[in-house]
């Protein structure tokens, strides 16, 4: 049964993660390179609750167990219009959303080149981040 319907501003919204207690759903902008939040604890009324500019395109969202933070795989974008290529792409970045804050709280570098998907082990203590480096014509 339907109970309701979120239209999102922007480009799309694809990958989305709930917070551990339901009431706040995260999901990844790719088009806008943004994260955004949506207040679900109403589910027949949710509500945004902002947005997030990203340093590049977002590829994957998860929440940690506690609920404190969202941690975003970041792919970094390449400018064609000033010329850039594909060699030109550096690796991306993880981002760690302060959810209640709703802020960036930190970033960390990665070893390789295009990020995808990510998860975090139950207990919080573990991530597995997918690189793909399928941008890569070289590989």
């Amino acid at each position: 049964m339907l109970l309701n319907r979120y239209v999102v501003g922007g480009s799309v919204a694809e990958i989305i993660a709930a917070s551990p207690d339901g009431n706040t759903l995260v999901f990844t902008n790719a088009g806008d390179s943004q994260i955004g939040l949506v207040d679900i604890s109403n589910p027949k009324s949710p509500a945004a609750v902002g947005t997030l500019d990203m340093p590049g395109e977002p590829t994957s969202v998860t929440v940690t167990p506690n609920g404190q933070y969202a941690i975003a795989a970041v792919l970094d974008d390449i400018d064609e219009d000033a010329g850039e290529t594909l060699a030109d792409q550096q690796p991306g970045v993880l981002v760690f959303i302060d959810l209640e804050k709703r802020e960036i709280a930190a970033q960390v570098s990665l070893l390789g080149i295009g990020p995808d998907s990510i998860d975090i082990s139950p207990d919080g203590s573990k991530l597995a981040i997918a690189i793909e480096d399928e941008e890569d014509t070289d590989n």
